[in-house]
């Protein structure tokens, strides 16, 4: 009876422990997905390439209708190029990122401004020593930066703006210090990413035009490109297939407890059918006969909910540490995976122990 018990808990230890799981997967993904990321995703492509920003294929795309922005950068969601700097502020050294932008790069994303404002064409000072701050790298330097100035080796950079951050590493990577500008020679910028925002969803006619235009300019490169929404879709593909993993195991554990659970009852049922035989000839009634028997089972339930909630605890803490954007703990998942162990427990021995009660008392003493 010992080793049957044992084996009981053991096959809920761990289908109570996936069900946690799953449950705090399911709630860090949905966070995940609907993070603001601080930028606009939709309606946004990267090109890979190497186009200035005064190219004339450039100057061509600009003009399709339905074309709202074009322009270049050294960091897009899918293609991240990170280039730590050291710049010096107040006598202090502090560690950035720089990001090399052209004129409507951050229009283009859509981020939005905290203080200040983006670079501009209205202002031809912004091509020459001006500076973008995300709000990493504003809290890092201090506070009222829109107007100061920094150093950068020999270089004097003026700060005329801060925005919001936003994310284009994935969530398992914290945001950066990030430095945005614009390079010296007229807004020009010799990076690998051409974004292209479109002014709705249904931007095929324009992409197809971008693309006739490529052919004429390229000839013989095709041209690459990649959803910035679908970048983001697949910096999920981890976290979904582990998920997905989780949910088999979990069922796999849940029919083998139940299995477990079906026999141990169908033998202890019959073990106590002159017990069970006695107490109806003494009166008593189907559902105590049916309480009685559950009570034992679920003692082993909830020995197995004790034993496995501070074990799912520890692993969906690891897990969630993955991730420099997490949610706090949650209570629920683990209320959940009680409340449906119980459930299921009550079930299964109650449908063996009706089966034992409802037996004629003499027949069982007979059999006895």
């Amino acid at each position: 009876i010992a080793l049957r018990n044992g084996l009981v808990i053991v096959q809920f230890i761990i289908a109570v422990t996936f069900i946690i799981g799953i449950g705090v997967m399911y709630q860090q993904t949905n966070f995940v997905a609907n993070k603001d990321l601080g930028f606009d995703r939709e309606k946004l492509i990267n090109v890979s390439s190497e186009y200035f920003a005064n190219d004339p294929f450039i100057e061509r795309i600009k003009k399709i209708t339905g074309v709202k922005n074009v322009a270049t950068t050294t960091q897009v969601m899918g293609n991240t190029f990170n280039v730590p700097t050291a710049i010096t502020y107040k006598n202090q050294e502090h560690s950035v990122n720089t990001v090399t932008v052209t004129m409507d790069a951050l229009p283009a994303l859509g981020v939005r401004v905290v203080s200040g404002r983006i670079f501009s064409p209205a202002y031809n000072q912004d091509t020459v020593n001006t500076a973008v701050l995300n709000e990493t790298a504003a809290n890092l330097l201090g506070k009222n930066l829109v107007g100061k100035q920094f150093n950068e080796g020999e270089n004097t950079f003026q700060v005329i703006g801060v925005i919001k951050d936003y994310n284009n590493e994935g969530f398992d990577k914290a945001v950066l210090p990030t430095v945005y500008r614009v390079t010296h020679l007229g807004g020009m910028s010799s990076t690998n990413n051409l974004l292209i925002r479109f002014d709705s969803n249904n931007y095929k006619p324009a992409l197809a035009a971008i693309e006739a235009e490529w052919k004429k300019a390229n000839p013989n490169f095709p041209m690459v490109y990649s959803s910035v929404e679908d970048s983001f879709q697949k910096s999920m593909e981890s976290t979904r297939k582990q998920m997905q993993i989780i949910v088999l195991f979990s069922i796999i554990s849940i029919v083998l407890s139940l299995l477990g659970l079906f026999a141990l009852s169908t033998f202890m049922a019959k073990r106590r059918t002159k017990e069970i035989a006695i107490r109806k000839i003494l009166g008593a009634s189907d559902i105590q006969i049916i309480n009685m028997l559950n009570r034992s089972f679920l003692i082993l339930v909830i020995a197995a909910n004790l034993i496995s909630w501070p074990i799912a605890f520890i692993l969906t803490k690891k897990w969630l540490e993955g991730f420099a954007y997490r949610i706090d703990m949650p209570f629920w998942p683990f209320a959940i995976a009680t409340f449906v162990s119980v459930i299921i427990a009550v079930l299964t021995v109650s449908l063996q122990a009706r089966k034992a009660a409802v037996n004629n008392p003499v027949d069982a003493l007979k059999y006895e």
